[in-house]
């Protein structure tokens, strides 16, 4: 999980994320949202916020290396699950993600 690289682009293929998967930056209300769901926690401590963020990224390793076993390396943001639109903190708007 450590080595898998995530890359989001725009719709003019310009990168505007190019992170390890557990670099990648995650919105505060959604760790926030995550840990009431998880812990009944509205203000997490280090503990609780760090098993959230494993937890996040492990889910999206999970999804990722599904799709690579299917012999794919990209997709469009369109097409990914709710969670990983809500979770990301992106500033720019993404088009497609790929990872590898």
């Amino acid at each position: 999980m450590r080595k898998t690289r995530i890359c989001i682009v725009g719709e003019d293929d310009q990168v505007i994320l190019d992170k390890k998967l557990t670099a990648l930056p995650l919105k505060e209300e959604f760790v926030i949202k995550r840990s009431i769901e998880f812990f009944n926690d509205p203000a997490p401590c280090m503990i609780h916020r760090s098993a959230v963020l494993k937890r996040t990224y492990m889910e999206f390793f999970e999804y990722f290396s599904q799709l690579k076993n299917q012999g794919k390396k990209e997709v469009f943001w369109e097409q990914l699950p709710p969670v990983f639109k809500e979770a990301l903190n992106l500033k720019d708007k993404p088009f497609k993600v790929k990872f590898g």
